[in-house]
């Protein structure tokens, strides 16, 4: 992963642990078993699958 990607998801991993009071380690593991049980690696193919299962709305 491109150095300023990393840095970006660990902004978004630290703001997500902020507002919901958790570790941002939770929050990346929390992550890493969602992208499991879809099969996939990134948060973009996550989304990707998520919308395709029904998951989520457009």
């Amino acid at each position: 992963m491109p150095h300023q990607r990393r840095d970006q998801a660990s902004a978004h991993a630290a703001a997500a642990a902020h507002r919901c009071s958790i570790g941002e380690s939770s929050v990346k593991t929390y992550l890493l078993r969602v992208f499991g049980k879809l099969g996939v690696d990134d948060r973009t193919a996550a989304v990707t699958s998520a919308l395709r299962y029904g998951l989520l709305e457009q």
